[in-house]
């Protein structure tokens, strides 16, 4: 469960969706680390782990079906304790 001053990451193009993750992160007491949509996992790796990051909310054009090397960086970065969400 998220707390007040988790850092979440946002990693989305700009949306009526990026819009609302954005401000149920700020008014959950979150702290929101923006991503650029662009990034590669390779890229965005670095920036996430700096914020120390918690949590992550990434949009549609980042599908990591079948791209199990990607799994496993966001595993590595969020460890054994990252909570999925759906």
């Amino acid at each position: 469960m998220m707390k007040r001053g988790n850092k979440v990451a946002l990693w989305s193009v700009a949306s009526p969706a990026w819009l609302y993750s954005y401000i149920g992160i700020i008014r959950a007491g979150g702290i929101a680390v923006l991503l650029n949509a662009n990034l590669s996992i390779k890229d965005a790796k670095p920036l996430v782990e700096f914020a120390d990051t918690k949590y992550i909310l990434f949009g549609k054009t980042h599908d990591f079906e079948g791209r199990a090397q990607d799994i496993d960086i966001i595993s590595e970065v969020f460890g054994d304790n990252a909570e999925n969400g759906g």
